[in-house]
C-alpha cells in the first residue's frame, strides 16, 4: 500500500508557484482540482493529484508547465521563514 501526502495550501502555492487568488480562481474555473475537506476549516490536495496537474502543463508544451514542473521539487523545508521574523513585530 502505498501513501499519499495530503499537501495543505502553502505548501500547493508553494509546489505550484500560483498565488492564493490565482489557485481559488483555477479550482472555480475547474482546471484545478477542487480540494479535500479535512475538516471543517481544513482542506488539502494529495500530492498525487497536484503532481498530475503539474504534468499535465508540462504535457501541454505551455512555458508555464516548465517551470511549474521545476517548482515541483521544491518543498516547504526550502521556503524562507514567514512570521515575524527575528524583531517579534510583524511587517518590520
Amino acid at each position: 500500500m502505498t501513501l499519499d501526502r495530503i499537501l495543505r495550501r502553502p505548501e500547493v502555492l508553494l509546489v505550484t508557484g500560483l498565488s492564493s487568488a490565482s489557485l481559488y480562481r483555477f479550482i472555480s474555473e475547474g482546471s484545478f482540482p477542487r480540494p479535500l475537506q479535512l475538516g471543517r476549516n481544513s482542506v488539502g490536495w494529495k500530492a498525487s493529484v497536484v503532481q498530475a496537474w503539474i504534468d499535465s502543463l508540462a504535457e501541454a508544451g505551455g512555458s508555464d508547465g516548465a517551470a511549474a514542473a521545476d517548482r515541483a521539487s521544491v518543498t516547504c523545508k526550502n521556503s524562507p521563514p514567514r512570521g515575524r521574523g527575528r524583531t517579534g513585530r510583524a511587517g518590520r
